[in-house]
């Protein structure tokens, strides 16, 4: 499948005239297409309004994706996004060369007077690859649910830290949960 056609067949994703990225190789085509084939199916009706890709492109070797749907989804469509990302790194070639994330702890944030981890994700060369990260089940309790419900009621564009990190659970971007922080009430 080529790019255009995935444009032209999944044209509801792409309205807001954002295509798949030049730096996405053409071997992971067919894995993009079945990403969008399964976002066609999770998403249905209305909820379809809410819905488009920002960004599908290649990063340091890894899909790298952001979007804007409903809050309600982003679970169910962050799980799409990690099986596609998986079939996409195998299908590079074995002569490409391996990329690895590694995350660095670079601060803590204070939450009622607990500290919370946050992580810079770094290439092999201790480049920066996003911004710091907070893991959510590094949060005590009621900042998860605060976080939770902050992110609830925010505009629908999510932006997620990037694929691959060598530790699994659900990230958040550092600047997110400062945010939500700021706006509990004191």
């Amino acid at each position: 499948m080529e790019r255009e056609d995935i444009h032209r067949h999944y044209s509801w994703q792409f309205k807001a005239g954002r295509v798949v990225d030049n730096s996405v190789p053409d071997s992971w085509l067919s894995a993009i297409s079945s990403l969008c084939t399964n976002v066609d199916v999770l998403i249905q009706g209305e909820l379809r309004e809410g819905f488009h890709w920002l960004d599908i492109k290649e990063k340091h070797g890894m899909l790298s994706v952001s979007y804007a749907a409903p809050s309600a989804l982003t679970d169910a469509i962050n799980a799409l996004v990690d099986m596609d990302d998986t079939a996409c790194r195998q299908a590079v070639p074995a002569s490409a060369p391996a990329t690895g994330i590694l995350l660095r702890q670079v601060d803590s944030l204070n939450w009622s007077g607990q500290a919370v981890a946050a992580w810079l994700p770094v290439d092999e060369l201790g480049k920066p690859l996003s911004g710091a990260i907070v893991y959510i089940e590094d949060m005590p309790h009621s900042l998860q649910t605060h976080f939770m419900t902050w992110l609830g009621q925010q505009p629908l564009s999510i932006s997620r830290p990037p694929l691959g990190l060598p530790r699994r659970g659900q990230a958040y971007f550092a600047e997110d949960i400062l945010t939500a922080m700021d706006s509990a009430p004191h």
